[in-house]
């Protein structure tokens, strides 16, 4: 089968197409024929070492986070899932990037027969992260504002229509061609951070979700209204700071890391099925062309999200 992998941190360059023996299969383990597997910032940022304190230094190391694909062959102490089944891998932190996984049953989500590989396999990560970000830290509420900065990647366009569908006003900033996009799905008023900070943003806030961490809670906090919440994606020493200065009654910092459960990444692939959600997909390539996916993602231009194909 083939598998991505790298043997030391680096660029692009160090992501190596090889083949390798079918894994084998545990009591308690799927056997699942990947179709998708999804990139995420994380990934680039992973093989570049920039994230040693989650990855460790172990080589070869497979990245990717989440896959679709077909259940191939089913564990003998697995119950619920079948040979020829759709499914959706939460694969966690690593090893995605592969034509085969062998991954606990538990980690499984059933793909709804109308979605497709390419939008399950983009759900856990970015799904889970807006979700999280949204409905258990900041618990938005209808009519309340709702700002998504860097609204048109794949957590920020996930996150536009969720606060959305949840009865919020949401601004959403981007770069002005990501406009026409960010407004066919949901948001209310748009704004180009390239020409207009937050600070000349009229109004204040009660969310502002900052998808690539690159605001900072002093930097919003002026925007927050009482008790309102700033949320960055990145677990940087001054996220975790101003989180432990804010836990008292007033506006708050808050880090929100992608946790993706079976339950929240189902309820996701049912909103898509519903068509109550759209998965966004900027490009897609053949496996063979990694390199140049995480060399695009890289960019942070993508709208949306990048996929691979096996």
């Amino acid at each position: 089968m083939k598998q991505v992998v790298i043997h030391a941190f680096g660029g692009a360059d160090e992501l190596m197409l090889t083949e390798t023996p079918s894994p084998k299969v545990q009591p308690g383990e799927v056997l699942i024929q990947n179709e998708v597997a999804a990139v995420n910032p994380y990934d680039w940022m992973a093989r570049k070492g920039e994230m040693k304190f989650l990855t460790g230094r172990k080589f070869p190391m497979v990245l990717g986070a989440e896959a679709a694909g077909v259940v191939k062959e089913v564990g003998s102490a697995v119950q619920g899932l079948h040979q020829g089944a759709r499914v959706i891998a939460i694969c966690g932190r690593a090893g995605g990037y592969a034509q085969q996984i062998a991954i606990a049953a538990s980690q499984v989500v059933a793909l709804p027969d109308n979605v497709d590989f390419d939008e399950g396999a983009c759900l856990p990560v970015a799904g889970s992260t807006a979700w999280d970000a949204l409905h258990q830290i900041a618990k938005i509420e209808r009519g309340q504002r709702v700002l998504i900065y860097g609204a048109a990647g794949g957590v920020g366009t996930c996150a536009v229509q969720l606060a959305k569908q949840a009865g919020c006003e949401v601004t959403a900033a981007a770069r002005s061609d990501k406009h026409e996009l960010l407004r066919s799905l949901g948001a209310d008023h748009v704004f180009d951070y390239t020409r207009q900070s937050l600070a000349q943003t009229p109004g204040v806030f009660d969310l502002i979700f900052d998808t690539p961490s690159v605001l900072g809670y002093l930097q919003t906090k002026k925007k927050l209204s009482d008790g309102g919440v700033y949320i960055a994606t990145l677990p940087t020493p001054a996220a975790f700071l101003w989180w432990g200065l804010t836990l008292l009654p007033g506006r708050k910092c808050r880090v929100v890391l992608a946790a993706p459960t079976v339950k929240k990444v189902a309820t996701l692939a049912s909103l898509v099925s519903q068509r109550q959600l759209r998965v966004v997909i900027d490009r897609s390539y053949p496996i063979e062309q990694v390199a140049e996916a995480h060399r695009y993602s890289e960019t942070k231009r993508a709208a949306g999200k990048i996929v691979l194909k096996f």
